[in-house]
């Protein structure tokens, strides 16, 4: 079956962050509505962690968005199989799990799309969202080449809506402690869990990062068709008569 590359049409990061003078404000910004929007860089990293010091206590989060242009795809394909192709980057902290989830933003990113996933509301976690691949397990992460993620049959199913559709394929990254609602970070204060790849702002765009889409193409049938009784019955697929 044939395959296309389609690289991501925008990305933003969204970067968030809190402090109490008492205990910890980690809800504010996990369930917060808007941070602060920026274009994407080289390299781009998502990231949370925590910093406590004279009865203080600081949070952040970053997290990232970006959509695909299916236009590409040839008229009344099937997609069958999708991969996101991420090329990995150093990472100078502490490597964290992530998860690749369903966006629900519109076609210009904004400020306030920080929220802007399936399954948002106060006190979401992950068994709210929309997942569109497994955790991606950074211990495994190629910091040199690209890291292939298997997208599931969920995200196929969107993929084949959005293509149909005409709109946007939308996903947004976040850490594993993002997703899980967990506002302690792993090895105490100062520690900071993430995990960085290239993106489209990188000046080298053999590391850009794409997906890459199996599909079917349609049937086409050349010449006229005449039915002149009886009935016609299309079992799977699609029949495009040009």
């Amino acid at each position: 079956m044939p395959t296309i590359q389609i690289n991501p049409t925008q990305g933003k990061r969204f970067a968030a962050s809190s402090f109490s003078g008492a205990g910890t404000d980690w809800n504010s910004i996990h369930d917060g509505t808007t941070a602060t929007m920026s274009d994407q860089d080289a390299n781009f990293n998502i990231w949370a962690s925590f910093t406590s010091a004279f009865g203080f206590t600081f949070h952040y989060i970053n997290r990232y968005a970006n959509d695909f242009d299916l236009s590409g795809l040839p008229a009344g394909a099937t997609i069958t199989a999708a991969t996101l192709n991420l090329y990995g980057n150093s990472w100078p902290n502490t490597d964290v799990n992530f998860h690749i989830i369903e966006g629900t933003f519109d076609s210009s990113l904004a400020a306030d799309d920080f929220n802007n996933f399936t399954g948002y509301a106060s006190g979401w976690d992950g068994d709210d969202v929309t997942d569109y691949a497994d955790e991606v397990t950074t211990g495994d992460w190629d910091e040199t080449d690209f890291n292939e993620i298997t997208l599931n049959s969920t995200a196929i199913t969107a993929l084949q809506s959005a293509f149909d559709g005409g709109t946007r394929f939308k996903v947004m990254y976040m850490t594993e402690n993002d997703y899980e609602d967990t506002s302690a970070v792993a090895g105490g204060s100062g520690v900071s869990l993430g995990v960085e790849w290239h993106t489209i702002g990188n000046a080298d765009s053999a590391k850009h990062p794409y997906l890459e889409i199996t599909y079917t193409a349609a049937a086409l049938l050349d010449g006229p068709l005449a039915l002149r009784n009886g009935k016609l019955n299309i079992l799977a697929g699609r029949l495009v008569i040009k």
